[in-house]
Formats: structure tokens, C-alpha cells, sequence
């Protein structure tokens, strides 16, 4: 909780620009990346989605549990989109409106 803190004060204090936030950033998907990737191949994705009461319309499929399972690619690129337009939601609904960063600091 203390690092989540300093982590916020950083970014804040940097307008949510910049290197802190870049490497902020490229952390934070990798991580996510990462546990989508896990999650997916082994299932628990399902799970988790149906413990936080998020419904798939429509439900996956068996063949598209295993193409999950099976198919790095295709799991990649399911994983992998919503990624940018969520990055920039985030950091919009995070700065203070007063805030400016030019489009070179960021990665959105």
C-alpha cells in the first residue's frame, strides 16, 4: 500500500506525463499482459470473469476455450486490444484537469 502511494504521488507530481509514467505504463501492461496470457491458456480467465459477474455475450465457446488454450497468437491478439484506448481512460480519469502533456511524454 505504502509503494501503491508513492507510486500515485509520483505520478501526480509529474501531471501524469513523462518517464515515470511511461515506465509506469509499460510495467503495468506487461504485468497484465502477462496474467491475461496465463489466464487464458489455463482457463482461470472464465472464472474470474464469472466471479466479478461479468457475463460473455455470447458465452465462449469449447472450441474457443481451446483455441484460447492452444493458440498463442490468437490469444495474444484477444488479450491485447483493449489495452491502448483503456490506457488513456485511465490516465484522463486520473489527471487533474489543470494537468498538460504533450503527446512525446506519453505513450497514448
Amino acid at each position: 500500500m505504502v509503494g501503491d502511494i508513492r507510486l500515485y504521488d509520483a505520478l501526480t507530481g509529474a501531471g501524469f506525463c513523462g518517464p515515470v509514467w511511461t515506465e509506469s505504463v509499460r510495467t503495468l501492461v506487461k504485468h497484465g499482459s502477462s496474467v491475461l496470457n496465463t489466464w487464458s491458456r489455463s482457463g482461470r480467465i472464465f472464472s474470474v470473469l464469472w466471479d466479478k459477474g461479468i457475463v460473455l455475450d455470447p458465452a465462449a465457446s469449447a472450441a474457443e476455450r481451446r483455441r484460447l488454450a492452444l493458440d498463442e497468437l490468437h490469444r495474444r491478439r484477444s488479450c491485447a486490444w483493449p489495452w491502448p484506448k483503456r490506457r488513456s481512460r485511465y490516465r484522463r480519469s486520473c489527471r487533474p484537469v489543470s494537468a498538460g502533456c504533450r503527446a512525446r511524454d506519453s505513450l497514448a
